[in-house]
């Protein structure tokens, strides 16, 4: 039984591998910026790659009886206020996706 993670590094080696292509979200996203912009010249399998991603998502909860919307996140919601939780990972995923770039 394959562990979604690992599943995931084995597609993305077969990706490079046999097509010297690169998944991943930011790359997706200018695809899907280009697409908005200029339909034809993006790859489209990136653009899929993000809708999938993002239609995934309430598919498998609705799959798994349904999702619960809230502001936790994990053990790092029980160590850290609201006010201090939300700016540290809107910054961090700031600077990932400035690193990424």
């Amino acid at each position: 039984d394959l562990s979604p993670a690992l599943l995931w590094v084995l597609l993305v080696v077969a990706l490079h591998a046999l097509g010297n292509k690169h998944m991943g979200v930011s790359g997706g996203y200018v695809q899907v910026m280009t697409w908005v912009r200029r339909p034809g010249m993006s790859e489209m399998w990136q653009v899929w790659f993000i809708a999938g991603l993002i239609l995934g998502w309430p598919v498998l909860s609705l799959m798994r009886g349904g999702q619960s919307f809230g502001l936790e996140n994990g053990a790092l919601s029980r160590l850290l206020p609201l006010g201090v939780l939300i700016p540290m990972l809107f910054f961090g995923g700031m600077l990932m996706g400035f690193g990424v770039r």
